[in-house]
């Protein structure tokens, strides 16, 4: 997830991905915004019954893909 995370960040956020690499906090950053993406999955599958690869979707669109575009 990592990978995806940084691939669209470098793709659709080119300043911000630079500006975070330089100083060191992008893996940070990407770390963080992959563990709130498994807990929203977590969330989506428990609360509102989704399937897990359905929850898995939906998280990663909505907090991983879409936080800094």
């Amino acid at each position: 997830m990592l990978s995806e995370i940084k691939s669209h960040w470098r793709a659709h956020l080119p300043r911000m991905y630079r500006r975070l690499q330089k100083s060191g906090e992008l893996d940070g950053l990407a770390d963080s915004v992959a563990a709130s993406t498994r807990e929203y999955a977590r969330t989506l599958h428990q609360r509102q019954g989704l399937d897990p690869y359905t929850a898995w979707s939906d998280a990663m669109r909505e907090v991983a893909l879409n936080l800094y575009s």
